[in-house]
């Protein structure tokens, strides 16, 4: 039987060191009780929702600070590109004081919905909020949103830092909206270290996901830390229509950090980075990039007047 890759997004037509980190992992002085409301606190509760517009998937808050002293946070998601890829939107405008051409960014806002719960983890509210969608790189499948709310969001994921890593057997958490309910979780273990999937590396893993997942967190626990250690991002599909959902692959960290460094948001990592510092970064080298395109790519007046018949 054949398999096929799929991505996971939701859409809607018309709508030993490893052994001693392993050993360490369930404290000895922790109760039953304060094991599952850590899991609660650290793996399932910073996940979102994430809407499009016509379908959507998931996200994780991975950064809800005041690092400036303003009185204001705030509160930034990563998710997969693909859940929303259809709200990026670029144009080629005409400058007429530079006289060149610009490609501008126009993007639509997505939502994002928080979700508060009561204790043992029954969902009691949820919020729905819009979010920017402020850095994405399309073929790592990595989006970055940052949310039009200034409030605490409490629980956030810690990001994996280099120097860790997975391992096979390790257990892991996969959490998401599946079908695009409210978020929950499957169990599993790493099973692949690095799959090659259209040349870009994936963690396989047993932890079941299936659309909707898209955008959501791998979860594992090294010594008393839980970390968001990958995005659900694709399964696989027999030719039949069969969705496998053991069979679930995720951006690694490793790809999960590049993305951070390669996009100037060491903020998310940092803490003597702001995210205004890490914007304006951004925003200086954009900058450059216009100003050094126009300087070596001046447009050609039968370029213009072409441009210009053909609104006529």
């Amino acid at each position: 039987m054949k398999f096929l890759s799929v991505i996971l997004c939701v859409a809607f037509l018309a709508s030993s060191a490893y052994a001693a980190e392993t050993a360490a992992a369930t404290p000895t002085n922790s109760t039953a009780a304060d094991l599952v409301d850590q899991k609660l606190q650290k793996v399932l509760y910073p996940v979102v929702r994430v809407l499009n517009g016509s379908g959507g998937g998931s996200g994780t808050v991975v950064y809800s600070e005041d690092r400036e002293g303003k009185g204001e946070f705030q509160n930034f998601v990563l998710t997969n590109h693909h859940v929303v890829d259809n709200l990026i939107h670029v144009e080629k405008v005409w400058d007429n004081l530079t006289r060149s051409y610009k490609f501008v960014e126009k993007n639509d806002l997505a939502e994002v919905e928080l979700f508060a719960y009561a204790n043992g983890g029954a969902t009691v509210t949820k919020t729905a909020v819009k979010a920017d969608v402020v850095a994405y790189v399309a073929t790592e499948d990595i989006a970055l949103l940052k949310l039009r709310h200034t409030f605490k969001i409490e629980f956030t994921a810690r990001i994996l830092p280099p120097g860790k890593n997975l391992r096979l057997f390790q257990e892991i958490y996969a959490v998401g909206c599946p079908l695009l309910v409210d978020p929950m979780f499957t169990q599993g273990e790493v099973t692949d270290i690095e799959n090659l999937i259209d040349n870009v590396a994936y963690t396989g893993g047993t932890a079941n996901i299936i659309w909707g997942n898209s955008g959501g967190a791998v979860m594992s626990q090294f010594g008393d830390e839980w970390y968001f250690c990958g995005i659900p991002s694709r399964g696989y599909g027999a030719q039949n229509g069969q969705f496998v959902t053991y069979l679930g692959y995720y951006i690694p960290p490793s790809r999960i950090q590049l993305f951070i460094t390669s996009q100037k948001l060491d903020f998310l990592v940092d803490p003597s980075k702001t995210p205004t510092q890490s914007m304006e970064e951004r925003e200086k080298i954009q900058s450059e990039k216009q100003k050094v395109e126009e300087d070596t790519y001046p447009t050609p007046k039968s370029q213009i007047e072409g441009d210009r018949e053909a609104k006529v």
